[in-house]
């Protein structure tokens, strides 16, 4: 299996509580092999996250100012593995805080 003109990407905001997918859409076997097992693992700033092997990824605090990236092995019927990385995402961003909601109030004897 050749997969030299795979593309996997990421979709998703890459922010502390957001969810990135790996996205293998574009990821086209040359050969055309109908059936392939896909592994997944997510990396912060290039160093392997412990038990992000999903599809998915929930950004945590841990990954506040890091880049994420997946790294995606497929393996074909006669167990060929070919590995893709995706591109970085930028930074991850701090979670935002919710506004405020309610009014002030003040007690006590002027």
């Amino acid at each position: 299996t050749n997969l030299t003109d795979s593309r996997v990407s990421i979709s998703g905001t890459a922010q502390v509580g957001q969810t990135l997918t790996a996205d293998t859409s574009d990821a086209a076997e040359k050969e055309g092999t109908p059936k392939a097992a896909v592994s997944y693992q997510w990396l912060a700033d290039d160093k392997d996250i412990e038990d992000a092997t999903g599809s998915t990824y929930e950004v945590s605090d841990q990954d506040e100012g890091k880049s994420i990236k997946v790294k995606v092995t497929f393996t074909d019927d006669a167990d060929k593995e070919e590995t893709v990385t995706s591109a970085a995402t930028d930074p991850v961003a701090a979670k935002t805080n919710s506004p405020a909601t309610g009014a002030p109030t003040i007690s006590g004897t002027p």
